[in-house]
């Protein structure tokens, strides 16, 4: 969007209207990653450690992957520190409770794993969301599972339903999109026949000898 002068004027006019109209406070606060921790920790100037600490295992931030490692390491026997910088584990993943509900601040929900990943599947066991196996599928408990959610997407002013606008594509977007779509069945009927998800072109598979 160009912002233009007399957008920026009728911005602060509607501004100073909407100021003085009055509106109960909201409660709340903002969260994320400490800048001003990141920033010192860019900048030094720390004083001089008053003590030493060694450990053979060090895990440097726990978010999701360090304390996958972390957890991996306990089960093992294996000591270790875990160094975080914020005051609460979980990174991107990290999750709070009120009143009402628990709630996500992040990274919230993980798409149901395809047989390939088996760590993936081997991880959601162990934290008891695949509750037993059926057919030779697993079983999620039915209260971890949420349904996909709608998703829309603001183009040109305007909301499309879905993630594809249905207006203002060119013809060559709509030739891509059309092409992706098909190449993406294509993909879903050779994994329901048995097929190589994946046709490697023999053009792209021949070796330097050939």
């Amino acid at each position: 969007m160009r912002l233009t002068r007399r957008t920026l004027i009728a911005g602060a006019a509607v501004a100073g209207l909407l100021d003085g109209c009055a509106h109960p406070a909201m409660a709340g606060e903002l969260s994320g990653a400490d800048l001003a921790r990141g920033h010192r920790l860019r900048d030094g100037g720390f004083p001089e450690p008053s003590t030493e600490q060694h450990t053979d295992i060090a895990i440097i931030g726990g978010g999701i992957a360090g304390l996958s490692a972390a957890w991996t390491l306990a089960d093992a026997g294996v000591a270790f520190r875990l160094l975080e910088l914020e005051d609460e584990t979980g990174g991107n993943a990290r999750g709070g409770r009120n009143s009402v509900s628990a709630y996500p601040l992040g990274a919230h929900y993980l798409p149901i794993p395809n047989p390939e990943a088996t760590r993936v599947i081997a991880l959601l066991e162990r934290l008891g969301i695949i509750t037993g196996w059926q057919d030779g599928k697993p079983v999620f408990d039915r209260y971890q599972v949420v349904s996909a959610p709608e998703e829309r997407l603001l183009r040109l002013g305007r909301w499309h339903e879905g993630l594809v606008p249905g207006t203002a594509l060119s013809p060559e977007d709509r030739r891509d999109i059309a092409a992706f779509f098909a190449e993406m069945k294509a993909f879903r009927d050779r994994r329901d026949d048995g097929r190589p998800a994946f046709a490697i072109p023999m053009a792209l598979s021949s070796t330097a000898e050939d």
